[in-house]
C-alpha cells in the first residue's frame, strides 16, 4: 500500500498537527495531517545503516494512515481487492508503484494540490516521530505489538492478513500503521551506493529513479517479524 504526501514548506512550530480538510471531493479520502519541518534519522540501531544519518526535512500534509481500498477504489474502479482484506477499511494490498503513483497524480488534479508518494527521507521522518531508536516505540519489541501487525501478533490470533487500519496505537505524529501491516511505497528508486554518499544534513533529499525498478518499501508487513520493520 501506501501513504500521500503534500510538500508545504517551512512552517511555524505552532501549527504542526493540523488536519487539513479537503473540500474538493466528496468521496472517501485520505485524512491529511501536518508535519512541521525537523531532523530525520535514516539508519541506526536495527536499521541498514550505521550510524544514522541526520537530514533536515521541510513541513508537510501526509495521510494519518495507509490509503484504504475504498480510498483506492475512487481512482481504480476495478480494483481487485484482497479476498482475506477486503474490508473498506482495510489498506489497498497489492498495488503497484505505478498505481500508487498514479493515484497521487490523480488527486491532484482533482483537488489543484501537490500531491505525491513521499521520499523515503519524509517517510523516515513521518515513522520515527521525532525519535531514534529501533522502532518508534522504542528499543523494547515487548511494545511494538501495541503500535503494529507484524508476524508474531498475528500469528498468536490466528489472523494472518492485513487489518483495518487505524487499529493499533499511532505514534508521536499521530500517524497510524507505519510500522507493520503493509510495506508502503517512497518515492525514491534504490541504488545500493545512494547512501554511502549522503552528507549529514543534507536538506530533503531523494533518490531520483533512472529506472522502473527496483523501488524502495517501507516499514515491514504482517507477515514479517520486528527485524524486518525498521523502516
Amino acid at each position: 500500500s501506501f501513504v500521500c504526501l503534500i510538500p508545504v514548506g517551512p512552517v511555524k512550530a505552532g501549527e504542526a498537527g493540523v488536519s487539513m480538510s479537503d473540500p474538493y471531493t466528496r468521496h472517501p479520502r485520505p485524512t491529511l495531517w501536518l508535519l512541521r519541518d525537523g531532523d530525520a534519522f535514516v539508519g541506526g540501531e536495527g536499521g541498514d545503516t550505521e550510524p544514522p544519518f541526520e537530514m533536515e526535512v521541510e513541513a508537510f500534509y501526509i495521510s494519518k494512515s495507509p490509503v484504504t481500498n475504498e480510498e483506492f477504489e475512487v481512482f481504480r474502479p476495478n480494483f481487485q481487492r484482497s479476498p482475506s482484506s477486503s474490508s473498506d477499511l482495510s489498506p489497498a494490498v497489492g498495488v503497484s508503484f505505478h498505481e500508487a503513483a498514479g493515484y497521487c497524480d490523480w488527486y491532484s488534479e482533482r483537488t489543484g494540490k501537490n500531491f505525491r508518494l513521499p521520499t523515503e527521507v519524509e517517510w523516515e521522518y513521518a515513522c520515527r516521530a521525532g525519535t531514534t531508536p529501533a522502532w518508534s516505540s522504542g528499543n523494547d519489541e515487548r511494545d511494538l505489538g501495541e503500535y503494529a501487525w507484524l508476524l508474531e501478533t498475528t500469528n498468536n490470533i490466528d489472523e494472518k492478513y492485513a487489518h483495518q487500519v487505524r487499529l493499533k496505537k499511532p505514534n508521536a505524529f499521530g500517524l497510524y500503521d507505519m510500522h507493520g501491516n503493509v510495506a508502503e511505497w517512497v518515492l525514491d528508486g534504490f541504488n545500493a551506493s545512494y547512501r554511502k554518499n549522503i552528507v549529514d544534513g543534507t536538506a530533503n533529499p531523494w533518490n531520483i529513479a533512472i529506472t522502473r525498478y527496483p523501488r524502495i518499501v517501507k516499514g515491514g508487513s504482517w507477515d514479517q517479524d520486528q527485524d524486518d520493520d525498521n523502516g
